[in-house]
């Protein structure tokens, strides 16, 4: 019977990281593939004839209005949305039996004949953010940041063809359509949260709690890490695979800029793990691909999209339908943004200004009359103080000069 492959979704700022993982792989399971969605333009960039992977584009995943959630999406959230295309994609199109979904920063440290041989049993295989109490100790993460995420990490996700992954996929992928955002005061985050559903949509899956399979600084708490003769072990077992999420090659001695509770230790194996890491990453290319532009972080007309563009599209509310990564449809979409809001409109606060307030306490609580005084204040709060983070408005007018040309932050630069 045919064994499991791997499959991956970066932007192609990421590819270093999905070298790493496929050739990781591939050392342990070369009869075997890694397949790799870019989100994004690859042209000029990756040649898929040179790389460790095959290649998988948005195009062959016949999303309906892939641009419209490139809209409503950041980076992060689009990598995560179209994750149940990829599988069904796989599953159905190129005809696997059985894929597994892991994290572009994870690096594959010994076989995964376990993980097929469960996926073949049960049809579905999850992992658990944590399989021991955290300390409460004020450090990140805490139980409550793991409760806001998800139960189960979804770093990693295996699934065998069938008529229950099929009505899983399904479901998915309708709610990753409009609702995998970075929204946990709304219940949301990703992907993830959606899966803690999986209990009632397909029961009869596995939750595999061996420590040995995605250890990361959310679970490393409890896991003894060691080194032996060439090869890594967790609590004596081989070490599988370990998740680098957050990790820096150029900052080597964090191991994740998402917690505060590991520490690497000179000389320890955690430190030999992420220096070996890292210096795959550099031999990938990473150095070169960072600064890689993602294609939908930038309008055609030069506007940067930022996370209350992103909102407000989401919330629709007449904004323009057609793509607006096309002239006219960025143009439109601007205009679209500079009009005035149902609250401070008459006294200049835009569509965009009050998205950006309205997410704001300590604007709200500074600036709480807008059909008065307070909307003045406003705009000239964010003319002096936020304009390096935030356009306003989104296309200066015609007098105003070179040095009031709208910024916004870069946009995210990895999945």
């Amino acid at each position: 019977m045919p064994a499991m492959n791997i499959c991956t979704i970066i932007a192609k700022n990421y590819v270093a990281h999905a070298r790493v993982l496929a050739e990781s792989f591939r050392e342990h399971h070369p009869e075997q593939s890694c397949y790799v969605l870019v989100i994004d333009d690859t042209e000029g960039y990756i040649d898929a004839a040179y790389e460790p992977f095959e290649l998988v584009t948005p195009a062959q995943l016949h999303i309906d209005d892939y641009e419209h959630m490139a809209a409503i999406y950041d980076v992060l959230e689009l990598s995560t949305a179209v994750k149940p295309w990829l599988l069904r994609h796989l599953l159905e199109e190129r005809g696997l039996e059985r894929i597994a979904y892991l994290d572009p920063d994870i690096r594959v440290y010994d076989r995964l004949d376990e993980i097929d041989g469960l996926t073949r049993e049960h049809g579905l295989v999850l992992i658990p953010h944590i399989t021991t109490p955290l300390p409460r100790d004020g450090k990140r993460p805490s139980e409550a940041d793991i409760l806001i995420s998800g139960t189960y990490n979804l770093g990693f996700i295996s699934l065998e063809r069938g008529a229950g992954t099929e009505r899983l996929l399904d479901w998915w992928s309708e709610r990753l359509k409009t609702d995998c955002v970075v929204a946990p005061d709304a219940g949301y985050f990703v992907d993830q949260r959606w899966m803690d559903f999986v209990h009632g949509v397909m029961p009869d899956f596995y939750v595999l709690r061996d420590p040995a399979y995605n250890v990361a600084y959310w679970n490393l708490h409890g896991r003894d890490l060691t080194y032996h003769k060439g090869r890594y072990y967790v609590d004596g077992r081989p070490l599988r695979f370990f998740h680098f999420s957050g990790f820096d090659p150029d900052h080597r001695k964090r191991l994740s800029k998402h917690q505060t509770r590991i520490e690497i230790r000179r000389g320890s194996t955690l430190a030999r793990a992420c220096n070996g890491y890292a210096d795959e990453l550099l031999a990938n290319g990473y150095k070169k691909a960072k600064n890689w532009p993602y294609s939908y972080g930038v309008l055609p007309n030069g506007v940067k999209l930022d996370s209350g563009m992103h909102r407000l599209y989401r919330k629709g509310e007449g904004a323009p339908r057609e793509s607006i990564f096309t002239q006219r449809g960025a143009d439109r979409f601007v205009a679209w943004l500079n009009e005035p809001a149902p609250v401070g409109g008459e006294h200049g606060v835009t569509r965009y200004l009050y998205e950006i307030y309205s997410g704001r306490p300590d604007l709200r609580q500074t600036f709480p009359n807008l059909d008065g005084p307070d909307a003045m204040r406003l705009i000239e709060w964010h003319r002096v103080h936020g304009q390096v983070k935030l356009p306003y408005p989104v296309h200066p007018s015609a007098e105003q000069d070179d040095q009031d040309t709208p910024q916004t932050s870069d946009s995210p630069v990895g999945v």
